[in-house]
């Protein structure tokens, strides 16, 4: 669903007005030289509402994912708002491992 198109939706139970952020990881040993470590796709929790009770508003960038579109509809359209930004960039987060350690 897009921010800028009429929807059939009545009500929402839950609507979070955090941003979505795409996490990126990297991961180095404890000198600093990149690993080949990887993270694994994560499910999210499963909770006690219906998707078409939860709502969340996302940024869509310019350099949006495809990929990540298509796995969040995966959980149903009914529950993203999606509002493009198309002179922006997508917002992301690096989370830098060294050794066990996060920076």
């Amino acid at each position: 669903m897009s921010i800028n198109q009429e929807s059939e939706r009545t009500s929402v139970g839950f609507v979070t007005l955090g941003m979505f952020i795409v996490d990126e990881f990297s991961f180095a040993d404890n000198d600093g030289n990149p690993t080949a470590r990887t993270v694994d796709s994560q499910e999210r929790p499963k909770n006690q509402l219906p998707d078409s009770d939860i709502g969340m508003i996302v940024d869509r960038g310019r350099d949006f994912p495809s990929s990540i579109e298509a796995k969040l509809l995966e959980y149903g359209s009914e529950m993203w708002i999606f509002r493009d930004q198309p002179h922006l960039p997508t917002t992301r987060a690096l989370n830098s491992y060294r050794g066990e350690h996060r920076k």
